[in-house]
């Protein structure tokens, strides 16, 4: 039996001048080719060594059940980490498979995962978060060439489809909940400056927007720039209790959920308490905001809703192909009332 390296259905398609359809479907054994065509196809594996390539066949096979999911950013972020746990779990549900990319905050990364996902491992992709005005190059490229897409957490004038949690939304509910329990001054406790023009920017309205519908005064001292994370709550509370700890307000609405957790323990090290002392609520309802003492007050609740809208949306293009107007729609979070706001009277 003669032996060559690296024989494909193009290899045998070539010998005999006829298509690789062709070749495919008489070898297994599919309606309309003859039985001379059938013979010489076989006859010419057996010569040759023909080996069928199981995982290219498995991989074309089961990518109709495949969905990608690409995470830009860091999967440190407890919030993405949940959020990808309640995808998986929705698209299971649905039958469908899960693969999971990284990009963590690299364009080049980025890329990869994409072109990896239009080599035809999945039927669509799930991206995100794209909250700014970025190089969208690696996404144009993906749409272009066909392959289905929705993005999360995009800011409105993005020309894209996208499913996005209203954030300016959730910070007027954060603070009106402050507000309806007396506090007459309320922080922003860690805002970076890059943030005013992504996802910090629709939180911050939302914030000013809350104090404005109330005749309340905005002081720019109260909004207060930090790294946007526990160690960053941390700090920048331990900071501020150092160098104004009687002038400071009653309340701080907190970018997420980990500043809030950092500058709580600032303030209890302080030997102050939280909500006597100083009111906390905080944005994203991560699982560790429920298991500390006092239990966090915030805004979220909406995972699995959230995930639940985002395979909903892509299993939808996966399956109709055409869509007449872009999907654009915002899921507005929840008041998760805990233990760290106090009533002021």
């Amino acid at each position: 039996m003669k032996k060559t390296g690296n024989i494909t259905l193009a290899t045998l398609a070539k010998k005999l001048n006829v298509t690789t359809t062709t070749v495919s479907k008489a070898l297994r054994g599919k309606p309309g080719i003859g039985p001379g065509m059938v013979k010489k196809v076989q006859d010419l594996a057996r010569e040759l060594n023909y080996q069928p390539n199981f995982a290219a066949q498995s991989l074309k096979k089961s990518s109709s059940d495949s969905i990608g999911l690409l995470i830009t950013n860091d999967i440190t972020n407890p919030w993405y980490a949940q959020l990808v746990s309640s995808i998986e779990s929705e698209l299971s549900k649905r039958g469908k498979t899960m693969i999971l990319s990284l990009g963590k905050d690299d364009y080049e990364k980025e890329r990869n995962c994409l072109e990896a996902f239009r080599g035809g491992r999945v039927a669509g992709v799930i991206v995100g978060p794209i909250f700014r005005q970025r190089n969208l190059e690696n996404i144009w490229q993906s749409l272009n060439n066909g392959l289905p897409m929705v993005l999360f957490n995009c800011m409105d004038e993005m020309p894209v489809d996208y499913v996005a949690i209203d954030q300016a939304e959730g910070a007027r509910i954060a603070v009106n909940h402050l507000i309806d329990n007396g506090h007459k001054r309320i922080g922003y406790l860690c805002c970076s400056a890059g943030d005013l023009q992504e996802v910090g920017k629709s939180r911050r309205e939302g914030f000013e927007q809350a104090l404005f519908e109330h005749d309340m005064p905005l002081f720019g001292r109260d909004i207060i720039t930090g790294e946007i994370s526990k160690r960053g709550g941390y700090k920048t509370m331990k900071k501020l209790l150092e160098q104004d700890r009687g002038k400071l307000p009653t309340a701080f609405f907190c970018h997420t959920d980990s500043v809030a957790l950092g500058a709580m323990l600032a303030i209890q090290q302080a030997g102050l308490s939280v909500p006597e002392d100083i009111s906390l609520i905080g944005f994203d309802d991560i699982e560790e905001s429920s298991l500390v003492s006092p239990a966090l007050t915030t805004v979220g609740g909406i995972k699995d809703k959230f995930a639940k809208e985002l395979v909903s949306t892509i299993l939808n293009f996966v399956e109709n192909k055409t869509k007449s107007n872009r999907i654009k729609k915002e899921i507005a979070p929840e008041l998760i009332i805990r233990d760290t706001v106090r009533q002021v009277n």
